[in-house]
């Protein structure tokens, strides 16, 4: 997961708070493997899943599939580094075979959307009017005592930091984008917002 080596760097990052409790175990993980001395390693960090936005996962987007309209705590402004998760079986079978990769840690995200953008390419997708509604500061506090999903989305605030997409591309991996994805999942998409 995108800031395991550097939680700190995220701004609601408390080490026993959801992100702490979801990030140090994985940091930990990430240590203890690259001290073990396995002859070849290579830590893939994957941003957010394009599948989030399939059934059933889309439902932690509040309102998004039922109302027609995403209620969150992210800014117009959070850029979301996503990610088809064949992309990262792919890179993952290529660091097995292909010395290259031993040794790095990599970062994967095949593009960073804004919540419009991905609204965007959704309503292009299933038909549907789609929109956000952005909770205020006062309403993120509210909520956050009774919603762990809501410190993921202020942590996400901070995720496109880490992404790379320059170097990512040097690696020439053809990363898909969530265009792509929604259409080759197409199916899905339409049985997940057909309400």
């Amino acid at each position: 997961a995108f800031a395991v080596n550097e939680p700190h760097k995220i701004r609601t990052f408390t080490p026993t708070g959801f992100i702490g409790k979801m990030l140090l175990p994985k940091q930990a993980l990430e240590n203890e493997l690259q001290t073990m001395g396995f002859e070849r390693w290579t830590i893939l960090r994957p941003g957010s899943f394009m599948t989030n936005f399939l059934a059933p996962m889309v439902y932690m987007y509040s309102g998004l599939v039922d109302k027609g309209c995403w209620i969150t705590a992210w800014t117009t402004e959070t850029k979301i580094p996503l990610v088809d998760p064949m992309d990262i079986g792919k890179l993952g079978a290529m660091a097995l075979t292909d010395e290259k990769f031993h040794g790095k840690e990599i970062e994967i995200a095949g593009e960073l959307l804004t919540v419009e953008e991905i609204l965007d390419q959704l309503r292009k997708a299933t038909g549907r009017d789609l929109k956000a509604a952005y909770l205020t500061q006062e309403e993120i506090e509210v909520q956050a005592a009774v919603n762990p999903l809501i410190d993921a989305q202020l942590a996400m605030r901070d995720m496109a930091q880490f992404a790379n997409l320059e170097k990512t591309n040097e690696w020439n991996l053809d990363l898909g984008t969530f265009e792509r994805f929604l259409k080759r999942e197409k199916e899905k998409v339409v049985r997940t917002f057909s309400v």
